[in-house]
């Protein structure tokens, strides 16, 4: 039997209709090509989906272990490895009438008959097991959660939940792997979606190298998600700096129990060992300027979080993320720092510097 991961995972949402080509090429496809929006309003939220998705497939972990939830059949079905993405390309892959251009691809490690039920995962979910996805159905019909990243923790539960419904499977059985060739085409994502760029007869290996000639007045908050989610997850060592060294990148990951609550982003630090999550990380992104009642809802958050999780005083901590901050939540931060040692909050400051991002610490 194969061992338990140890490492993040992955849970993609998919229908009836794609599942039976993701499992036979090991494509996984998102966000319907449509029709070119027809006047800005729409163009805008056409940016804004766009964005969302690729926010979501850039918080993907090269080698982390892949389950499709299958829509209306409500079943997890698994076990695939993300190999490499995201990818752009307007080739016919899928159904005829719609191309899905936003791609992950997959490897096969090993496709087992029966899947996880809902009702299943529901318990999981009831008991706190399941903590960084509170609902399957809210993910399933939210606008931009496709892809969700889960902890290792969360990933070996399910892995042992599937070895249980597949416990007379024969586990020497070979199964072929898939044969991707090689993506050397990149394209930057904030480009791409910014140009209105839609066609691509290649396959483009959607990259955050840089932002190219945007000012940050023209870069929407969504590519700032997409940036950090990249950088974080795929160049840990451009973050180093600023968060050292760090075990697993959460995104959109819940406060409270309903769900209703989240933060953009959540880092997790473990021991040497790997396997005991020592300090939670929770940052907020924002492309406006912080004020002192944003700083006061992440210190809601950071208390709502360390009670939902039962952590201790000092395993949080809050961090913001923005271009700027104004001076009376700098000085509230300063203040409370030469007091209170539980749950700190760090301010860092974003901007372009020559079509690159930069981060500067300001607290």
């Amino acid at each position: 039997m194969t061992q338990l991961a140890s490492i993040p995972g992955l849970i993609c949402f998919t229908n009836p209709e794609q599942l039976p080509y993701i499992r036979q090429n090991g494509l996984y496809g998102n966000v319907s090509s449509g029709d070119k929006p027809s006047t800005p309003r729409a163009a805008f939220a056409a940016r804004r989906t766009r964005f969302g998705k690729i926010k979501d497939m850039v918080a993907a972990t090269p080698g982390a272990k892949v389950f499709l939830f299958e829509r209306n059949a409500s079943i997890l079905h698994g076990i695939w490895s993300f190999q490499d993405g995201p990818l752009f390309s307007t080739t016919h892959a899928f159904d005829p009438a719609d191309t899905y251009p936003y791609r992950l691809r997959l490897q096969r490690d090993m496709e087992l008959p029966e899947g996880i039920p809902l009702l299943e995962l529901h318990k999981l979910l009831d008991s706190g097991q399941l903590w960084s996805i509170r609902s399957f159905e809210r993910d399933t019909q939210g606008p931009f959660s496709s892809v969700t990243p889960i902890t290792s923790e969360e990933t070996d539960i399910l892995l042992k939940l599937l070895y249980r419904y597949n416990h007379r499977y024969d586990y020497n059985v070979q199964q072929p792997q898939y044969v991707h060739q090689p993506v050397n085409i990149p394209v930057n994502f904030c480009e791409l979606i910014m140009s209105q760029t839609y066609e691509s007869d290649d396959d483009k290996m959607i990259t955050a190298d840089s932002f190219g000639l945007f000012t940050m007045s023209q870069v929407p908050e969504e590519a700032l998600h997409c940036y950090l989610g990249y950088v974080f997850t795929r160049s840990p060592e451009v973050m180093r700096p600023y968060f050292g060294r760090y075990s697993e990148v959460l995104r959109e990951v819940p406060i409270s129990t309903t769900g209703q609550q989240r933060v953009d982003l959540a880092l997790i630090y473990k021991s040497p060992s790997g396997r005991e999550p020592l300090v939670y990380s929770l940052i907020e992104v924002k492309k406006v300027e912080v004020t002192l009642t944003m700083l006061r809802q992440l210190l809601g958050y950071l208390k709502l979080f360390s009670e939902q999780r039962k952590l201790d005083m000092n395993a949080l901590e809050g961090v913001f993320v923005a271009p700027a901050f104004e001076d009376s939540a700098v000085a509230y931060a300063r203040d409370r720092a030469r007091i209170e040692t539980e749950r700190p909050i760090r301010l860092l400051r974003i901007g372009l510097q020559d079509g690159t991002m930069a981060f500067t610490t300001v607290l």
